[in-house]
């Protein structure tokens, strides 16, 4: 019988993929900052403000969707509330940027 040298155990990170509804989670949040960036200049006025207020209207929506599907806001996958807590983040930080 040949040596075969044993493999090292793989890093539970590595290889681990993402469920349908983490990546959708994930495509919108990624989608949204440039359409408030699009939005935002299309109005006149401070445009990091309105980035961050259409960055904010996003959030609330998102809590909203989360609140009508009763979404848990502790889950193995990522939900609307993990979308509406980043939009949020996000928005402070271009806010204090600002």
């Amino acid at each position: 019988m040949p040596f075969e040298p044993s493999r090292p155990p793989r890093h539970p990170s590595r290889g681990a993929t993402m469920d349908a509804m983490s990546r959708a989670v994930v495509a919108r949040f990624l989608f949204k900052p440039p359409m408030a960036a699009l939005l935002a200049s299309l109005l006149n006025g401070p445009f990091l403000t309105f980035v961050s207020a259409f960055l904010v209207l996003y959030a609330t929506v998102a809590v909203v969707g989360a609140l009508l599907l009763r979404q848990r806001v502790f889950t193995r996958s990522f939900t609307l509330w993990d979308e509406a807590s980043w939009l949020a983040c996000l928005a402070l930080g271009i806010d204090l940027a600002g």
